[in-house]
């Protein structure tokens, strides 16, 4: 999937890099959230560059993970919330977001909380 950020101001900035995520369950605490940089085979290999956002321009980033397929009866939490917190940037976007990523390969090297995300890139 990918993920959108717009610049909702009046001045012009710039993201280079990797975003971080945290996963938060429905009282608002951090889950189990293992953020995989680079590429999987939901994620395509981008190189990392500057991406300068003029005013309501926009940015964006894939984000991959496992679903529950090969995992047998282990079950992962499921996210309420996901914080989302730009490259180079120290205050976080909340988001209301279900997400239930699983990870690690196999039943007995369960994972749970694995995502892969690019580097961002010029949105759309």
């Amino acid at each position: 999937m990918t993920v959108n950020f717009k610049n909702v101001s009046t001045e012009t900035c710039t993201l280079y890099g990797y975003p971080g995520l945290q996963m938060l369950n429905a009282a608002g605490h951090p889950i189990q959230t293992d953020v995989l940089r680079g590429t999987a085979y939901t994620v395509p290999s981008i190189p990392e560059h500057t991406v300068t956002l003029v005013s309501h321009a926009e940015a964006a980033f894939d984000l991959g993970f496992d679903d529950s397929t090969g995992y047998g009866l282990d079950k992962c939490p499921t996210s309420a919330r996901v914080e989302i917190t730009p490259p180079n940037a120290y205050r976080p976007i909340t988001i209301t977001w279900c997400i239930q990523p699983y990870g690690g390969g196999t039943i007995s090297h369960l994972r749970c909380g694995q995502i892969t995300v690019s580097p961002v890139f010029a949105g759309h």
